[in-house]
């Protein structure tokens, strides 16, 4: 099975898992057409294409990826599910 790509790179995101954007989308309080109104999805698409994204359907570009973090004020890595590491 392969995944969609909404305009984006092929394998854009890298570790994209769209139960994650659901997670964080859920613990924020938001609906999905809510989110998709955030991120600037056009009225009849909002809660499906934000559905696509979570069920990992379709996959964001570059650009709704970017929005999607910012809406949910997370970084990207918190939206990949991507540990911080720090160096010493």
């Amino acid at each position: 099975m392969s995944v969609k790509q909404d305009l984006g790179l092929a394998a854009w995101p890298p570790g994209w898992e769209g139960s994650r954007l659901g997670e964080i989308r859920r613990a924020r309080g938001l609906h999905q057409r809510e989110l998709g109104e955030a991120v600037g999805i056009d009225e009849p698409n909002r809660q499906a294409r934000i559905s696509n994204y979570e069920c990992n359907k379709v996959r964001p570009s570059i650009e709704t990826f970017t929005n999607l973090c910012v809406a949910l004020d997370v970084t990207p890595n918190e939206l990949l599910g991507v540990e911080e590491v720090e160096f010493e």
